[in-house]
């Protein structure tokens, strides 16, 4: 989510920035350094304050800005990773910050300093160019969200483009026939595919990982998983499309979302529901599926009539306690709010993800103390 204003052709547009720009120049006089990031007063009644401790959320100030006194600057919220600390989730906290006239434009240059902070302690000082540079801290940004699968090509898996077989990690898998079906995590390190074998009795389909290899009814048509691929399913059986109908379109969808789930565990979920385009939760038990028109299901369960989009819920592991995202492009207007189990809901949350350390597992986003203005806090919330 970006949070600073960017330049524009639109003279409406310009007018306003002119009068930010003369609003920082005020700022900085009075305060010694200016954040672009800063909109509202902290002191405006229209700014909600949201009640960390009724609602059990930890949040720790992510930035010692008195370091950055004297400095024009701007928080980075689109290069902050969050990261597992020992037993805790934190966060790397990117701050460009710079000592010159950036002018009218606001724009940083590469030379121009790049703070990385952690629980409000610096912990290295680089440049602009490093940060936006930097191909690993893109893919550690992006790495909890959806989609949870690598969406590059997928032609490089196949030696030769040979559909029967195929090679991962070094490893051929060619005992098949035909893989009808190959999905592999973003760190490429781990997949699911369904292959087909053809044998005396006729075709037989698999569901496998590098690992493991289940049986299944026939061949199937969607997969699920969740964000570090621990585990994994098949659905939408072609035996199951009921053919008895006028129309096909149907039959196909019903298969689809209805049906018995096949998981590379060996467990199997007999008719399941809303399982067209789902994933799974970190413990790899529950299925989570959005719908645009008809809102958030977890397990064939409808838990709001709202929905958050693919990827933008969350739950624990006994499904009771969840969490979900609607972004500002689903809620027009208003600001982002992440809706809780409890009756949380927290405004302008950015960049929520779901992480689990030592069997339990968190929402975790970062958030400014009075909505726009005051420290930049990162927030858990345990599921």
């Amino acid at each position: 989510m970006v949070l600073a204003i960017l330049l524009s052709v639109g003279t409406g547009q310009l007018h306003a920035q002119l009068f930010q720009k003369l609003k920082d120049k005020v700022n900085n006089k009075l305060n010694g350094g200016s954040n672009s990031t800063t909109a509202n007063s902290p002191g405006n009644p229209n700014v909600p304050v949201i009640d960390f401790a009724k609602y059990n959320i930890n949040a720790q100030v992510t930035c010692n800005q008195g370091d950055l006194k004297g400095k024009t600057h701007q928080f980075k919220l689109d290069e902050t990773v969050y990261k597992l600390s020992g037993n805790t989730v934190t966060a790397d906290v990117v701050v460009y910050g710079t000592d010159r006239d950036m002018g009218e434009a606001s724009i940083y240059q590469q030379s121009d300093g790049a703070y990385v902070y952690e629980n409000g302690k610096l912990l290295s000082q680089k440049t602009v160019g490093e940060i936006e540079n930097d191909a690993n801290l893109k893919a550690a940004y992006s790495q909890m969200d959806w989609p949870y699968n690598y969406a590059g090509d997928m032609m490089g898996f196949y030696p030769g483009g040979n559909p029967a077989n195929f090679t991962f990690n070094g490893k051929t898998f060619k005992n098949y026939m035909m893989i009808t079906g190959l999905t592999v995590s973003k760190d490429k390190q781990h997949f699911v595919a369904v292959g087909a074998e053809n044998g005396n009795d006729g075709v037989t389909y698999y569901f496998f990982s590098e690992s493991r290899k289940v049986k299944l009814p026939s061949m199937g048509s969607l997969m699920l998983y969740n964000a570090d691929f621990s585990n994994a399913a098949v659905c939408g059986f072609v035996n199951n499309i009921d053919n008895s109908g006028n129309n096909a379109v149907q039959a196909v969808g019903n298969a689809m979302n209805h049906g018995d789930v096949y998981f590379i565990d060996g467990t199997v979920r007999k008719n399941a529901s809303m399982t067209a385009n789902a994933w799974l939760d970190p413990s790899g038990k529950n299925i989570l599926y959005a719908d645009r028109q008809d809102g958030n299901y977890i397990n064939g369960q409808k838990i709001s009539a709202e929905s958050s989009g693919p990827g933008n819920l969350w739950c624990g592991a006994d499904a009771g306690h969840w969490a979900y995202y609607l972004s500002t492009a689903s809620t027009g207007s208003q600001p982002g709010h992440l809706k809780f189990y409890d009756g949380a809901d927290i405004p302008n949350a950015v960049h929520p993800q779901q992480w689990s350390v030592n069997g339990k597992t968190y929402v975790v986003w970062l958030q400014y103390r009075n909505m726009y203005s005051g420290d930049l806090l990162l927030c858990t919330k345990e599921l």
